[in-house]
């Protein structure tokens, strides 16, 4: 829950009124945005960093400077038209006086407003001052200018101002109606209702808000309140828009509100706002006693759910929801939500079995058995048969479904009294009933040395169309490997140097939470750290080094603390691959664009290192895992690999007459050393090529212990450290000296 809520009482029971929500609004914050209950209008001051906007450079002038020079509107077409410097014509002050707001005639007791701020009369009194030719001065001391019976206030019910002329509408709306009729959007008829739904006029930089229900607009004052608090820019152009539209349609409320004529932009603001008032007086517990979780609520992004309708059986979705709440808070990074989504969908698949296949729809935990699963598991065999889902995802389901329900024995939710209660124990899924996964062939997702090369030299394009944080950063995805979150959220100081002079990255691994986790990188990956750095404090001068994050996102971070998002840097990554000219394999054949995203420089990172010959062991610990299995998951043993692992090999082989075999291996083809590589087995004192043994992992040799003068027998020099990807293989380290030693005994009695 934000900071901003911890004011609100978890316990306090859910009512829409309007007079709730005002408790949660904070004084202070209505000063700063100026709001005025009197008048139901917003009216921040200029300057104010997220509500008010720059004052225009010119000395005096209350305009609203705009980029790219920082002068108003106004000044700005005078400044093309004055011959002073910018120096001068700052310090010359405003091109005109600026007014905002109704003005009345200047004639005494006249209660008619004026034309425009600039004659100071109305219609009439204007009309008698051309037809005498008079100055302002002296024509209000002559008898035309005696006061003029007023029109009434203007008949749009939400306007202050006064009427202008017979219609009874003050200028602005006057001018409103007209267009919308002109436009066909209005008719005559429906005047009334047209006046009883009009939106108040805005005078300069305020946002009325009359008309509104007291709860929209508790609740609109509210959402700011919250976007100020996360360091969000509201623009009250936007703000006003949308006040316009709830006005419109006379809405109660915001939550549920939505307009297709939206912008983008627009829509964004209102789901912020949404959002806001749907998170007030939330707790987790009664976020938890849902069946839709709003995942904000619990510290995990925002506009996220987690959906447990589509579990049918009370106690199978009471269960899950269980384990998620237990599961969630030891998730870390911004997928953790749709990480548990996916195992709540996989519970849905088991859910689906119960309601179509047994009578009682699975209602009853304690009439499961055996048989259910094994309809669950045929269900999805059936599934996978006709196509409708992959082999992949049959496996998953199984490994899931299996997980959930171990999981949840273990939280004791079987016991008297809980959702399970009652269940057996042969309602579980064994690890026989879980199909395999199909064997990966693919060549894996590093990319091609060649495919990498291309992209580091367009790296340029990056920097000109995303800006130079989201290509340093994708140059450090590429040079150090680390996940997306490790990279985003790298602090300002994290790079170290030791007493040698090499340098270190200092980052923090969420996936296994360990902080301070150090990687060795290059001189030139320190520089583009040191560059990034430095731009950063260039931009952030007064933050503390500790408190600044290296790539700080550009909104809603005054203070350089909020790094940027792994989507953001994503979608531009994305946009800057597919710009591209063609990928090119070496054999001059395209190479596919979607298989360029920021994962796969990890497995890129792993694969040149085997390729390179690091142990896996060592590479294990750079790519920071805690299995040696996992790493190998991240690379495949090459072509090129596998050639020099066969041609190492062969190099060292003798038959039984002592003469070297496969003298030519370097010429084979690679279809004959990957045939090479599988057809032998490592056996005492060497490897043999006897198919029935190669077949039985060398356990079928018929004649045993006689291997020196048996004709698959190959003789090996010496140990090899890496075959076929397994580097630390056990078969494969011989000791060499023990095998000398034997050779010799069995050569001097004669048995070779």
């Amino acid at each position: 829950m934000s900071a901003s809520l911890a004011v609100l009482s978890p316990s306090r029971p859910q009512d829409d009124g309007a007079e709730d929500l005002w408790k949660y609004l904070e004084q202070a914050f209505l000063d700063e945005a100026g709001w005025d209950p009197g008048t139901e209008t917003l009216a921040p001051r200029p300057g104010h960093p997220l509500l008010g906007y720059r004052l225009c450079l010119v000395r005096g002038c209350a305009g609203q400077g705009r980029v790219p020079d920082g002068f108003c509107d106004t000044c700005r077409k005078a400044r093309q038209q004055s011959d002073l410097s910018d120096g001068e014509f700052i310090a010359s002050g405003p091109a005109r006086d600026r007014h905002c707001g109704e003005v009345i005639c200047s004639a005494e007791g006249c209660p008619r407003p004026v034309r425009t701020t600039r004659i100071r009369l109305c219609n009439t009194h204007e009309h008698r001052q051309r037809s005498l030719r008079l100055p302002l001065e002296e024509f209000l001391r002559q008898p035309g200018a005696e006061p003029l019976p007023g029109f009434g206030p203007c008949k749009v019910a939400v306007c202050t101002r006064q009427a202008h002329a017979r219609r009874g509408l003050c200028r602005p709306h006057d001018v409103r109606w007209w267009e919308q009729y002109r436009a066909g959007l209005a008719e005559s008829a429906d005047f009334s209702a047209w006046c009883r739904s009009s939106s108040p006029v805005a005078s300069g930089h305020e946002v009325v808000m009359r008309g509104l229900s007291p709860l929209v607009q508790a609740q609109i004052l509210f959402g700011l309140q919250e976007r100020c608090r996360q360091e969000a820019l509201t623009l009250l152009s936007e703000l006003r828009i949308i006040c316009r539209r709830l006005l419109a349609v006379g809405a109660p409320a915001i939550a549920g509100f939505d307009d297709p004529g939206f912008a983008r932009r627009h829509r964004a603001l209102l789901r912020d706002l949404q959002q806001a008032v749907l998170l007030a007086g939330t707790s987790p517990e009664d976020e938890q006693r849902k069946d839709i979780w709003n995942t904000a609520v619990l510290g995990h992004g925002r506009r996220r759910v987690i959906d447990f309708t589509g579990i049918s059986q009370s106690w199978l979705r009471e269960s899950v929801k269980q384990w998620v709440a237990e599961e969630l808070p030891t998730r870390r990074g911004d997928h953790a939500t749709s990480i548990l989504q996916s195992h709540v969908r996989r519970a849905e698949e088991l859910s689906a079995s119960l309601r179509l296949h047994r009578d009682d729809h699975g209602d009853d935990p304690s009439a499961l058995g055996r048989g259910d699963i094994i309809a669950f598991l045929a269900r999805l065999s059936h599934r996978h048969a006709t196509g409708q889902i992959s082999s992949w995802a049959r496996s998953v389901t199984c490994r899931q479904v299996a997980m959930i329900l171990r999981e949840c024995r273990a939280l004791g939710l079987t016991r008297a009294g809980r959702p399970m209660s009652g269940l057996p124990d042969d309602f579980a899924v064994r690890r026989d009933d879980i199909p395999q996964q199909p064997d990966d062939d693919e060549p894996g997702r590093a990319l091609p040395a060649g495919v990498l090369n291309q992209l580091i030299t367009a790296l340029p394009a990056l920097a000109e169309s995303a800006g130079p944080a989201v290509r340093a950063a994708a140059e450090l995805f590429m040079d150090t490997g680390r996940r997306p979150a490790e990279i985003c959220r790298l602090g300002w100081d994290c790079l170290d140097q030791d007493s040698d002079g090499k340098y270190a990255l200092v980052y923090t691994d969420f996936k296994a939470n360990r902080q301070g986790k150090r990687l060795p990188v290059a001189d030139e990956t320190a520089a583009v750290i040191t560059g990034q750095q430095q731009r950063v404090r260039a931009r952030y001068p007064g933050t503390p080094a500790s408190e600044l994050v290296l790539f700080p996102r550009t909104t809603r971070n005054r203070d350089g603390k909020r790094p940027f998002t792994e989507s953001m840097v994503s979608s531009h990554h994305r946009s800057w691959v597919t710009s591209l000219p063609p990928l090119l394999l070496e054999d001059g054949r395209e190479f596919d664009k979607d298989a360029a995203y920021l994962y796969a420089y990890r497995h890129s990172f792993a694969q040149r290192h085997a390729d390179a010959g690091t142990p896996v062991d060592v590479l294990r610990d750079l790519m920071g895992h805690r299995s040696m299995s996992t790493t190998q998951i991240y690379y495949r043993v090459t072509a090129k690999r596998t050639r020099s692992a066969v041609d190492t090999l062969a190099a060292f082989q003798l038959d039984r007459g002592g003469n070297r075999v496969w003298a030519e291996a370097r010429v084979l083809l690679d279809s004959e050393h990957q045939r090479m590589a599988v057809g032998q087995v490592a056996v005492p004192f060497g490897m043999c090529s006897e198919p029935s043994n190669v077949k039985a992992g060398g356990g079928s040799c018929p004649f045993r212990f006689r291997c020196l003068g048996c004709g698959h027998f190959r003789t090996v020099r010496r140990a090899l450290s890496s075959c076929l990807g397994q580097e630390r293989h056990a078969a494969m380290h011989l000791d060499l000296r023990v095998a000398s030693d034997r050779v010799s005994r069995l050569a001097s009695v004669g048995c070779i």
